[in-house]
């Protein structure tokens, strides 16, 4: 299916600094949280970032980005609310790229386009997969009303535990 979390060139990493701010980030500091909209896009140039599953309250790491990784999956796109929580768990330097940004470089650079859209739509799969959402849909199976909405979410791509 391909790699969810490729490594970009340093060419690439150059041409998506054009697009966006580098910075330093602290270890422990919180970059994306659950329910932001219009989540920026951060490549990771030194340290490491924590991508973060919550439920009840409670963390499970979903995955860990390192140098030359990027964040992101669709709803970056669609300006959706996010469903993960980021932390830097190892100080360094990130390039931060707002979501206006990130629309008008797909638009304008092809090979970043397919690097990012095949990335995201791959996640995007994976997050559908391990039913790791926002979404609980609590119902019958034998229920119309449970089965539309479960259509509903099946049809948008959008993830949810049953």
């Amino acid at each position: 299916m391909g790699d969810p979390f490729p490594r970009l060139t340093d060419a690439q990493i150059r041409r998506i600094e054009t697009h966006g701010r580098r910075r330093s980030v602290a270890a422990g500091e919180t970059l994306l949280d659950v329910g932001v909209t219009n989540a920026p896009l951060f490549v990771v140039l030194s340290g490491r970032l924590e991508i973060m599953q919550v439920q009840d309250g409670a963390e499970s790491l979903l995955v860990e980005l390192k140098p030359k990784q990027f964040t992101g999956e669709l709803n970056m796109l669609s300006g959706r609310r996010g469903f993960v929580r980021m932390h830097v768990a190892e100080a360094g330097e990130i390039i931060e790229v707002s979501r206006e940004q990130v629309l008008e470089m797909v638009q304008a650079d092809s090979e970043l386009s397919d690097i990012l859209m095949k990335a995201f739509i791959i996640r995007r799969v994976q997050i559908i997969e391990r039913t790791a959402g926002d979404v609980v849909l609590i119902g019958s199976t034998h229920s119309p009303g449970t089965l539309r909405i479960q259509e509903f979410l099946s049809r948008n791509g959008h993830p949810y535990a049953f």
